[in-house]
């Protein structure tokens, strides 16, 4: 998902130089995903450049559009969390709700607490709740749970479900991890329910 007023989605080149220049800083894990994911960009970047150079010359392309092109999303949420583990600025800390996080690149802070986040941008606000969970059109309430943070990792355990926050350098990663899945595949896809809150508005990503 990707809230209006995102403002920042880095390419190839800058996420290479900020790793060659801020390598030492980081630690072991960060060292090893950030160079790994820099080989592999560089392979598939070959790559692409090859195949546009064997097709036809149908359409001319700009030869600095391939260096500008953005990493896979997945790519770009690995480097940004391992940077945010690496440095304290992107740590939550307690707060009387249950967490808070701050992210001064991008210009926002979020409360987590047990009624869900509430993020803040300048004089724009966005709340959102995990409400439900389930498959297809049958779903049923989630478990209450108390936010729990570590580093720059924000989680709600909720069993089998857990709901995820990572703080970093590209902004707030948000993910689920199931550890089984419920019911059966002909009941529906699994399906996450929420509710959402305040002036911002949550839109799918078409990539």
């Amino acid at each position: 998902m990707r809230l209006d007023r995102s403002r920042y989605t880095p390419g190839i080149s800058f996420l290479v130089s900020r790793f060659l220049s801020r390598h030492s800083r980081f630690g072991p894990v960060a060292r090893a995903t950030l160079v790994g994911l820099a080989l592999s960009v560089l392979l598939v970047a070959q790559a692409g450049a090859v195949g546009r150079a064997s097709g036809t010359a149908a359409k001319s392309q700009d030869t600095s559009e391939s260096a500008g092109e953005s990493l896979p999303p997945l790519a770009q949420a690995a480097i940004s969390a391992a940077i945010g583990h690496d440095q304290p600025a992107y740590h939550a800390s307690s707060s009387p709700s249950g967490a808070r996080i701050r992210n001064e690149g991008n210009d926002f802070s979020v409360e987590f607490s047990d009624t869900g986040l509430d993020l803040k941008q300048v004089a724009h606000r966005f709340g959102m709740r995990l409400r439900e969970s389930g498959r297809g059109q049958v779903l049923h309430e989630v478990a209450a749970a108390t936010p729990s943070a570590s580093a720059n990792r924000v989680e709600y355990r909720r069993g089998d479900l857990v709901e995820w926050y990572a703080n970093g350098p590209l902004g707030l990663e948000q993910g689920f991890t199931l550890a089984r899945a419920s019911g059966l595949a002909s009941e529906g896809p699994i399906t996450l329910g929420f509710a959402l809150s305040g002036s911002l508005t949550g839109t799918v990503d078409p990539d």
